[in-house]
């Protein structure tokens, strides 16, 4: 790997994609596991967008130290309506409108655990 590459949703599999409330602040926990044998998750970076938070994850080969598991606590305030992953922006949440409920859903979840 001579150049930086970024993790898309079909190199990872998503444990959580779940909102929690912690003190005053609504997050969404995004945890996820790069499932490339010799790739790490070297680092993630938050995008903030006008209605969207965009999550970048570069991959960089395995190394002491590094796995390829990320966990992530993202505050999703309320001009927050879509989460989106990886170079492809692929949707990971979405909030539903207010008149349809008051949750969201989480669009790529999956639940290993």
């Amino acid at each position: 790997m001579n150049h930086i590459e970024f993790a898309e949703c079909a190199d990872v599999a998503f444990h959580n994609i779940d909102e929690v409330q912690v003190a005053e602040n609504h997050l969404l926990h995004v945890k996820g596991l790069i499932f490339h044998s010799s790739i790490v998750a070297d680092h993630v970076d938050l995008y903030p967008e006008q209605h969207a938070v965009h999550i970048l994850v570069s991959m960089a080969l395995t190394r002491p130290g590094k796995s390829g598991l990320f966990d992530l606590y993202i505050p999703i305030p309320d001009r927050i309506t879509t989460v989106t992953f990886g170079t492809e922006k692929k949707t990971l949440w979405k909030r539903e409108a207010e008149e349809e409920s008051t949750s969201s859903t989480p669009v790529a979840a999956q639940n290993f655990g």
